[in-house]
């Protein structure tokens, strides 16, 4: 069991940069590909270890498929799976190559799934936003899930609904669903897509074929991916994303066309609809969020100062515990030192504070300040630790983040949920 300070402390995450190796090497993402015919992928290739950076060189890369017939791929590394087979994928760029195994399987039914082909396309049309359709009283009359949450429900509102008039099986083209969005109608939402564009051939061709809720023996959607996961970048560098979407029956699925994209720090790096990241000028840490169906994956953008500290910067720091350690690695990568330490009265203020969420009295302060015994933060750390007010702040944190519902779960499992917290943080449980 780990000493409860260092819990405390890990609950931050820190992701430590591997230390570059001093031949550079092109890379592929994916290392191997397996995709069912018609379907596509984008490839993503990256010169690594450039001294302390990854380049992404996709728009610089030459691509060659071993057998066009099975797969094709274009000058810009995406690649269209054409009949069932095996072939290999040759890459060059910066006088390297590489190669990658692309396995294509017979093309899936032609059946377009409401769950796995619509719902998608609604999400990326913001359709089934909060500041749209998925209102809590919906926008006129038209209801769907913040997120699309619950799909039975925005079945039934755009197929069975108001007597099914946003839907016209026998002239698709005259659909509520498409015409609001495209604006051949009046939309308060504005326009959401072209006629003609890969979503408004989809939505009609689901229409045409009679609106099914899922194909026979439908895979159900596990996770997503964003690559690259991590990254250092140069300033004003610019970094295409990629999402995958994984399948319970093992399969994967480009989906960065249809995915959400969003920056925490937009001064450090922008983020485009297509998922291409326009970094900055400034210096800093940040990542990129990227959404696809209430699921959710994070790019984190490192961008290091211009001039980076020499490695016996570092080495002389103290280290208490593997914490500092991380730490430490993360700055680096940063190219910036720890602040220096904070004073006695700033450090007794600011762990009661982040402990047990309240200021230390007049006379604790009095004989912390005056105690000259090189042990006494420890010895308060324990202090704070062993106060019941640190099992009710720290559950109480928790519960913002597990977010129970009495409605939904009642109030006494709430209750129970809450007592376990305070139980399991007095125990010290790990």
């Amino acid at each position: 069991m780990l000493p409860r300070p260092i819990i405390l402390l890990s609950l931050l995450t820190f992701n430590v940069a591997a230390a570059p190796s001093t031949q550079p090497a092109l890379k592929a993402w994916p290392e191997s590909l397996t995709l069912p015919a018609t379907t596509t992928h984008r490839l993503s290739v990256t010169l690594t270890n450039q001294g302390l950076f990854d380049t992404d060189v996709t728009a610089e890369s030459t691509f060659t498929s071993e057998f066009s017939s099975i797969a094709t791929i274009d000058s810009s590394g995406l690649l269209r799976a054409v009949s069932a087979g095996s072939t290999r994928i040759t890459i060059t760029a910066a006088n390297q190559t590489t190669t990658l195994s692309v396995t294509i399987t017979p093309a899936p039914p032609e059946t377009i799934s409401f769950v796995s082909d619509i719902m998608p396309v609604l999400s990326r049309a913001g359709c089934n936003a909060g500041s749209c359709h998925a209102k809590p009283q919906g926008q006129n009359g038209f209801k769907l899930s913040v997120f699309a949450y619950d799909p039975r429900s925005d079945y039934r509102a755009i197929v069975k609904d108001a007597r099914g008039r946003r839907v016209f099986p026998a002239a698709p083209e005259e659909s509520l669903l498409l015409k609001k969005p495209t604006l051949a109608l009046e939309h308060k939402g504005g326009k959401r897509f072209e006629v003609g564009s890969d979503a408004h051939r989809l939505l009609t061709r689901w229409i045409e074929q009679g609106m099914s809720y899922s194909r026979d023996a439908e895979p159900a959607l596990t996770g997503i991916e964003v690559y690259p996961k991590q990254r250092r970048y140069r300033k004003a560098a610019t970094q295409p994303l990629l999402v995958r979407a994984s399948y319970s029956d093992g399969s994967a699925r480009d989906v960065t066309s249809l995915a959400d994209f969003t920056s925490n720090d937009k001064e450090l790096a922008k983020v485009a609809d297509d998922g291409i990241v326009r970094v900055g000028s400034t210096a800093g840490e940040g990542v990129i969020v990227a959404r696809f169906m209430g699921l959710v994956d994070v790019a984190r953008i490192t961008v290091p100062a211009d001039r980076l500290l020499p490695d016996s910067a570092y080495a002389a720091l103290p280290v208490n515990n593997f914490i500092d350690r991380l730490a430490h690695q993360r700055l680096q990568a940063l190219g910036i030192l720890p602040s220096t330490g904070c004073t006695d009265s700033e450090f007794l203020r600011r762990s009661s504070l982040d402990v047990i969420g309240s200021l230390p009295t007049i006379e604790q302060t009095r004989e912390f300040l005056a105690d000259e015994s090189t042990d006494k933060r420890i010895r308060w750390i324990d202090h704070l630790l062993d106060d019941p007010r640190y099992g009710d702040f720290w559950a109480q944190k928790w519960a913002d983040l597990l977010r129970p519902n009495p409605f939904r779960a009642g109030v006494k499992s709430v209750y129970v949920l809450d007592q376990w917290l305070r139980d399991s943080f007095r125990r010290n449980q790990p």
